[in-house]
């Protein structure tokens, strides 16, 4: 589907959060600290059973007259995955027990997501992590740890149209692309993560992450007040060795 993501947090696996290079802003946003904690991103999945095909356009920052077309940095990726339920996406094509772990939840968790004003209506939201596991040393691996927070405008993909090849700019209006995100971007203040020996905390998505050798379990916690129940999954083994997950119970 066509879906907008906002990726207001991406983490080092210690937990600090990374926000969007200064060569990307103004000298007038830097100066006065409008330093945003992630982008607006545009994706497209097709999935068939053993594989999907995403397309990223990651929205950079404009000023100006500009933003009637807006420039932005177009990837593609093709990511064999193993089957399994609760929206998980495990690729451990990087190496020997390291799972690419990306696993999907429903709603909105963490803290000031709210929608804007001439929002288009939505299908579905999401939130969504992606990070690298270790399975057999029992240790987050890469430089970061990602996490989205989605809006699914469209009902089928391919709805999404650009320029591309343009010198980077895309032909997207940015009122337009304003209004298909359609939240308010919680990123401009998110916090910092915490972390110990076994567990990351990432308050502005309101996910909590631990492990252990062999395993790890993502839980989303909502809000107080929030329409959104906890929900936690353990990623693990099955009985042939293979990267397994399920919604139930916690890391032992």
């Amino acid at each position: 589907a066509d879906c907008p993501r906002l990726r207001c947090c991406s983490y080092t696996v210690t937990g600090k959060l990374r926000p969007v290079p200064d060569e990307y802003l103004s000298n007038t946003a830097i100066e006065w600290g409008q330093i945003p904690s992630g982008y607006e991103e545009l994706t497209t999945e097709i999935r068939s059973v053993l594989n999907v095909s995403r397309r990223t356009v990651r929205i950079l920052p404009e000023y100006g007259c500009n933003i009637e077309d807006l420039p932005a940095q177009t990837s593609r990726a093709e990511m064999g995955v193993v089957p399994a339920d609760h929206g998980l996406m495990l690729d451990n094509a990087l190496g020997d027990n390291v799972w690419h772990l990306e696993t999907v939840f429903p709603g909105l968790c963490g803290a000031g997501v709210s929608e804007k004003p001439g929002a288009i209506p939505y299908y579905a939201t999401r939130t969504r992590l992606a990070l690298r596991f270790d399975a057999a040393a029992g240790e987050l691996r890469g430089s970061s740890i990602s996490a989205w927070q989605e809006r699914r405008w469209a009902d089928e993909a391919g709805k999404l149209l650009l320029r591309e090849g343009g010198g980077g700019r895309t032909g997207l209006d940015g009122a337009w692309v304003s209004s298909i995100v359609g939240a308010g971007c919680f990123g401009e203040k998110a916090p910092d993560g915490t972390r110990t020996d076994s567990e990351l905390t990432l308050p502005a998505l309101g996910l909590v992450v631990r492990w252990a050798q062999e395993a790890i379990e993502v839980e989303m916690q909502p809000l107080a007040g929030g329409d959104v129940t906890t929900i936690r999954r353990v990623f693990d083994l099955d009985g042939s060795g293979n990267p397994f997950g399920r919604e139930t119970g916690a890391l032992a």
